[in-house]
């Protein structure tokens, strides 16, 4: 297969994180037959798996390589004991896909412990109705209607919070957290420009875990979707 590369998110700090992007619905259908050394790649729960599921995972495998990629040609490692780089078998990376396109993030650095990236298409209207107490706290409800409303759609809003919880929730993963919900989170976008949003974990040990208030994710919206990434 072969995947052409998007402009990248603006959702990672660039100096310790890659991140590439490949798109999937504007490939040409030569482009996504799946060869015979495709298929080798493809784990086997994936085998028997629809035909856009196989695409959205080796593009996701191919995002990884291209990302690998990028970051080693930007950041050479270095052999010495001064060479702050983890090696390549403990790179931290994350994946998100989505009907339109997959994108992956990877680090090399020490300092990233944890990692997530989520890419959501804008919720539509009937979505954002019928979704709007499941996913938002009364929090982040509160927030919109009295700072946010004049600011952001609604239908912006609920992907973009959401998106967040799903970034945050895949770096739980990477820390073996796998109960957290909706309701554990509040999600506060940053409206001035910086595309960064707060969150607050309401599990006193997790939020420590997380960094408290103080870690900051950031956010973009391009490609009708919205995009958002976490670095812990």
């Amino acid at each position: 297969m072969e995947f052409k590369t998007l402009v990248n998110p603006k959702v990672c700090s660039s100096a310790v994180v890659q991140v590439s992007t490949a798109v999937i619905d504007g490939c040409t259908p030569d482009d996504l037959r799946i060869t015979a050394q495709d298929r080798e790649k493809l784990p086997s729960g994936l085998l028997r798996a629809p035909l856009k599921r196989q695409q959205q995972f080796l593009a996701s495998e191919f995002c990884i390589q291209e990302a690998m990629r990028h970051m080693l040609e930007q950041q050479p490692r270095i052999d010495s004991s001064g060479c702050d780089c983890l090696p390549l078998d403990r790179r931290i990376w994350c994946t998100t896909k989505t009907q339109s396109f997959a994108s992956a993030a990877v680090s090399l650095k020490p300092s990233i412990r944890f990692l997530g990236i989520d890419s959501e298409c804008i919720f539509p209207e009937e979505a954002t109705s019928r979704l709007w107490n499941l996913i938002l706290s009364k929090r982040e409800i509160a927030f919109y209607e009295w700072h946010a409303k004049s600011l952001i759609d609604r239908c912006q809003f609920i992907s973009l919070v959401f998106s967040a919880k799903q970034s945050i929730f895949k770096a739980a993963n990477q820390m073996h957290l796998r109960q957290m919900k909706h309701q554990d989170l509040t999600i506060k976008p940053l409206l001035d420009g910086s595309k960064q949003f707060q969150f607050t974990c309401h599990r006193g040990y997790l939020n420590r875990l997380f960094g408290g208030t103080s870690v900051r994710g950031r956010y973009d919206f391009c490609y009708q979707h919205v995009h958002t990434a976490i670095e812990i």
